[in-house]
């Protein structure tokens, strides 16, 4: 369907919902998406991450969860970006 020219509302420049679904097509079970309502509450995206290893089996065991806490004025503001339930990280490598 064709979008009608002026016909385009305030949540027309609205990328979040788009590029979050890409990111339900990539990461299937490893993505869990809390959404805000529309635009007037911050959305929280996480996505457990699991390095590939191949046969180095001191990182075998190692995961986190990445956060990301996206503003409701996304993308002209950043997502805050945490790190929850590091495991086989040392603090080093988490503040990296």
């Amino acid at each position: 369907m064709a979008a009608v020219v002026g016909d385009e509302g305030p949540e027309a420049d609205w990328v979040l919902p788009s590029e979050v679904e890409v990111l339900e097509s990539i990461y299937l079970d490893e993505l869990q998406v809390s959404k805000g309502n529309d635009r007037t509450m911050p959305w929280e995206i996480c996505i457990t991450l699991y390095p590939a290893t191949a046969e180095d089996q001191d990182s075998q065991y190692v995961c986190f969860t990445l956060v990301l806490s996206v503003p409701t004025q996304y993308p002209n503001e950043v997502p805050k970006i945490d790190i929850r339930n590091p495991r086989g990280l040392s603090d080093e490598q988490i503040q990296k």
